[in-house]
């Protein structure tokens, strides 16, 4: 069942990376690879408890990881470093840029918003995740293991999400809208 386990996300790695080496976003690429992966961690809930399965598949895919970018670091050339010359001649001649108070404060409330808020925000919808499941009569390790393994990649998800959104605005809505959601509907099932 390991063996099994491990070629599956192995297989579920080969298409995340194609996909991501595509030059157009193949989506199906993206959730077959996905797919895989999450496959194979199920597939480890066989080899012992269903956490403690969840927990050694996560590893195990991790050092499948570790593999495929020490392969992809093995196959790319060694890139030769260039000379200062070249590089203080290749800098465009333009004035300093200018700081302002409002970049100051734009780039200031972007961090903010993006690393604290948005993790309070996946921490909120982490825990109605542990509630929903607890509601659905789900054993508590199991839940406060997915809820576990959730958190972060909700952080990063809305990180990333937050991140391409252009407007200030827009990631201020966004992310008080999920923080605030959360946190709402687990006072009312409270």
């Amino acid at each position: 069942m390991q063996i099994l386990a491990i070629v599956i996300a192995a297989c579920g790695t080969w298409m995340l990376q194609a996909a991501w080496r595509s030059s157009q976003r193949s989506w199906s690429k993206v959730l077959a690879g996905w797919g895989l992966v999450i496959a194979s961690l199920y597939v480890w809930t066989f080899t012992t408890a269903a956490d403690k399965g969840v927990a050694l598949g996560i590893t195990a895919w991790v050092v499948v990881v570790l593999l495929f970018l020490w392969a992809a670091a093995m196959k790319s050339p060694v890139r030769q470093p260039r000379s200062i010359k070249q590089k203080v001649a290749k800098l465009p001649v333009t004035g300093t840029a200018q700081i302002t108070k409002q970049k100051v404060f734009r780039h200031t409330l972007t961090v903010l918003i993006i690393g604290p808020l948005a993790g309070l925000s996946a921490m909120a919808v982490s825990t109605l995740l542990l509630i929903a499941m607890q509601v659905l009569s789900v054993e508590y390790t199991a839940g406060l293991a997915i809820a576990s393994i959730a958190f972060p990649l909700l952080w990063g998800g809305l990180a990333v999400t937050l991140a391409y959104q252009g407007k200030l605005l827009t990631r201020v809505i966004t992310v008080l809208s999920l923080g605030v959601g959360s946190l709402g509907f687990l006072l009312i099932v409270s």
